[in-house]
Parts: C-alpha cells; structure tokens; sequence
C-alpha cells in the first residue's frame, strides 16, 4: 500500500491511511474514466464475432428486463 501510496508506514508505529483531498478523488476519477472507455474501445475490437453475437443477445435481453422494470 504504501508504494502506491495509500498507505504511510512509520517505524515502532502502526502505519496511517492516507487521507486524499477531494480534488485528488476527481482526478483519480478521471484517469479511471479514460482508462475504462480505452479498455472498451480495445475490447470492442478484439471481440469476435461470436462473442459480439453473444454481446447483443445480453443486451437484448437486458433491455426487455428494463422495460419491464419501468412500467
């Protein structure tokens, strides 16, 4: 934890969470939302064809429980 920097190790004590600010959280937040839309985008790519197919059957079927869902 503490090489990612989560965590403060002190010697002869217990080691201390760190504490982010709230502007440290949207930057995380940020960097993950790029990084989720490029792991996406690349999967969408290297998908093949029978796992697209699998794809849009799922989301058939999601869509008909949302609209079920919404009445």
């Amino acid at each position: 934890m503490a090489a990612e920097g989560l965590a403060i190790f002190r010697p002869r004590r217990s080691a201390v969470v760190v504490t982010f600010s709230a502007r440290q959280l949207l930057d995380m937040y940020e960097v993950l939302t790029v990084l989720e839309g490029l792991c996406a985008n690349l999967t969408a790519r290297r998908m093949s064809d029978e796992e697209r197919d699998d794809l849009v059957i799922l989301h058939s079927k999601i869509e008909k429980l949302l609209k079920i869902q919404a009445v």
